[in-house]
C-alpha cells in the first residue's frame, strides 16, 4: 500500500507524505474516555507493581548466596516513599567500603523495541547516586508474566543511557512551564 514504512536501522517508521492527512485524520478521531484512561492507568501500575515485586525476590536470591548480607533487608521503597526516585533499596559489596546500597528503579519494557520512560526525579536520583544507582529492564511476556531470563541491569543509567545518544534515542515527551514573573512591569 505505501502507507508507512518501517526504517530499520532508526527503528523508526515513517509516513508516507500522500498519506499523511489520512493519519492525522485517524490520529484526531481517536478518543479516550476518562473511565478507559484510568483503567489503563491501573493495569499499568499493577504490572509495575508485580515488576517489582518480581525484582525484589530476583534480589533476595542474588543476596541470599552470601552471607555478609544477612542483616541488611532488600526494601520496596516506592510503596512508601514515591519520591525516592527509585522502586527497591538493595545491596552491593565494595572492596573497601564493605556493604553499601543498590539503589534501584525497575522498568517493565516490551521485548522490542525496549523503550520506557524516566521521570525528571529519577534521571536526577540516578545522576546522584552514580555506579550505585542501577536500572533493571524486565520485559513483559503476556499480562503479568515477565521475562526474568531476559532482564537487563544497567548500573549508573544517567552515564549509560541519557548520556550515551549513541545507543539509545531521547525523546522528550512533556514540558514543564513555569510563568516568569521578573517580566512583568
Amino acid at each position: 500500500m505505501g502507507f508507512i514504512t518501517f526504517v530499520k536501522p532508526e527503528r523508526s517508521y515513517i509516513i508516507q507524505e500522500k498519506s499523511e492527512n489520512l493519519f492525522l485524520q485517524f490520529l484526531a478521531k481517536r478518543t479516550v474516555s476518562l473511565d478507559q484512561f484510568q483503567k489503563e492507568q491501573k493495569k499499568k501500575e499493577k504490572i509495575g507493581t508485580n515488576g517489582e515485586l518480581t525484582i525484589i525476590e530476583f534480589e533476595k536470591d542474588r543476596l541470599s548466596s552470601d552471607s555478609i548480607y544477612k542483616n541488611h533487608e532488600v526494601k520496596h521503597v516506592s510503596q512508601s516513599n514515591v519520591s525516592a526516585g527509585y522502586d527497591i533499596l538493595s545491596w552491593d559489596l565494595e572492596d573497601k567500603k564493605g556493604v553499601v546500597p543498590r539503589y534501584i528503579e525497575v522498568k517493565v519494557v516490551p521485548k522490542h523495541p525496549v523503550q520506557f520512560y524516566f521521570t525528571n526525579n529519577e534521571l536526577e536520583k540516578a545522576k546522584l547516586y552514580g555506579n550505585r544507582y542501577y536500572l533493571y529492564l524486565l520485559p513483559l511476556k503476556s499480562k503479568n508474566q515477565f521475562e526474568l531470563s531476559q532482564l537487563t541491569i544497567i548500573q549508573d543509567p544517567y552515564i549509560r543511557v541519557f548520556k550515551n545518544l549513541d545507543n539509545w534515542d531521547r525523546q522528550v515527551d512533556t514540558y514543564k512551564f513555569t510563568y516568569n514573573t521578573a517580566n512583568e512591569q
